[in-house]
């Protein structure tokens, strides 16, 4: 599409929402999703800013999870605001490459290793993501994985963890369970993640608007350097939420 309308995102809220508490589970249908994402497109600035923005939310929702539990890592915080610096106004490549880089070493390799609870990862994980994101990477199908076969479940946002969007990362991560067994990836407790999707929609889409109205996304990477221990709350994103 060219353009994002106002109304284009209350039809689709509305839609996804109605979906979400349809489901015995409050799972959010990642056809549904994919089905947005596809409609949204993210050939033009604000479509990719939007998504950007989004992602960034997410990663900042969930990010106490991460911090609480990981007080001697600065990793989620650093790409997280390296994100915002990103989607406000440029950041220098080769910072953006290093975060990349250590954040792939520490998502794959340190939080697999079955010493860190569910939750933590996949809060580590969702700002990962947001971070690629916020450069505009977004994959062509992010349940690419996923076939006619499988229901909205836990199971298929793991199943789809490669290449699904943050959101799928904080749902889970907001809703997931606490524990460090591999069979408690696929646990999440219905009514958090009901709230975690409602808050997605009905806070987390109209700030994504409203940013992507003010800042288009074109990539701006700086060739100065840019320290990355701004702080993230200088300018409150809730600044930015819907008119009234």
């Amino acid at each position: 599409m060219t353009c994002i309308s106002a109304e284009f995102l209350n039809e689709w809220r509305e839609r996804l929402r109605q979906a979400m508490l349809g489901h015995p589970q409050h799972h959010l249908s990642w056809r549904l999703r994919r089905d947005f994402y596809v409609e949204l497109g993210n050939e033009t600035p604000e479509a990719r800013a939007f998504r950007g923005w989004l992602a960034v939310l997410c990663a900042q929702k969930v990010l106490p999870i991460a911090m609480t539990h990981l007080p001697d890592e600065s990793l989620p915080f650093r790409q997280l605001s390296a994100a915002l610096q990103l989607l406000k106004g440029g950041i220098p490549a080769e910072s953006i490459q290093r975060l990349l880089d250590a954040g792939y070493h520490f998502v794959y390799h340190e939080c697999l290793d079955g010493s860190h609870r569910r939750d933590v990862q996949r809060a580590v994980f969702c700002g990962y993501k947001a971070l690629l994101e916020a450069q505009g990477e977004f994959q062509p199908d992010p349940f690419g994985g996923l076939g006619p076969e499988w229901v909205d479940s836990a199971e298929a946002e793991f199943q789809s963890a490669a290449t699904a969007e943050a959101a799928s990362y904080a749902a889970t991560a907001w809703a997931g369970s606490s524990g460090t067994d591999d069979a408690d990836i696929l646990v999440t407790d219905p009514e958090r993640l009901r709230d975690f999707w409602l808050w997605w929609l009905d806070e987390g889409w109209p700030i994504a608007f409203q940013l992507a109205q003010r800042f288009q996304f074109v990539p701006r990477l700086q060739p100065d350097p840019v320290s990355l221990n701004a702080d993230l709350h200088s300018e409150p994103l809730s600044e930015y939420d819907k008119e009234e």
